[in-house]
């Protein structure tokens, strides 16, 4: 009775022993179900479009595309859309309710914000380089990138707005926004000639 006790505990023993060593050799992933998918990172975006520049106004729409592979644009929700960076902000904003004009302030940015889509396994990093109409404008103004799982927004520095704009509430003022001075020299700089008032036009 003794001898099968001791051969049941040795085989109990032996059973421990081997069970730890292939633990210790076969990884512990090997027995779970979960597998861990690997992402590819995004190591530049590059994208294109006719808009370069802002005039003071009211923005136009704009379009924008990419060729990098496993990215697209979307225009989701409203996210590709014009954003503005005001002195001493540390971010960017959107327009909210305002109209999306621009001012020649001399010192509030304008850009686009584009909703970028990534494939499935693929994603932005901090490090990645963003390319418009083939410059690299990483580090331009405040361009930049905010990850997100799905991809990213992308945003684009376009600058300051340059020329003016007007706001008229006589006949004169818009034939002279419109015409230029009396000496016939017209301002260029005039971008945009916006109606404080009803104007009666002379007959």
């Amino acid at each position: 009775m003794k001898s099968l006790k001791k051969k049941s505990i040795i085989r109990i023993i032996n059973f421990i022993l081997v069970l730890t060593m292939i633990l210790n050799i076969v990884p512990f992933g090997a027995f779970t179900s979960k597998v861990y998918a690997t992402t590819t990172t995004i190591d530049r975006i590059d994208i294109a479009s006719e808009t370069t520049s802002v005039q003071a106004g009211v923005l136009p729409a704009f379009t924008a595309t990419t060729t990098t592979e496993h990215a697209s644009i979307e225009a989701y929700g409203g996210s590709t859309v014009w954003v503005r960076w005001p002195s001493g902000a540390g971010s960017w904003h959107g327009f909210g309710n305002d109209t999306e004009a621009a001012f020649n302030d001399g010192s509030t940015h304008y850009g686009m914000r584009l909703y970028v889509g990534l494939d499935s396994g693929y994603q932005f990093s901090k490090d990645t380089k963003i390319y418009f109409n083939d410059v690299d404008v990483t580090s331009s103004g405040h361009t930049s990138i905010s990850i997100t799982s799905w991809g990213g927004y992308v945003y684009i520095d376009l600058g300051l707005a340059t020329g003016r704009r007007v706001t008229v509430t006589t006949y004169d003022e818009l034939k002279e926004a419109v015409n230029g001075h009396n000496d016939g020299i017209t301002d260029t700089s005039i971008t945009e000639v916006k109606l404080g008032a009803d104007i009666a036009i002379p007959a």
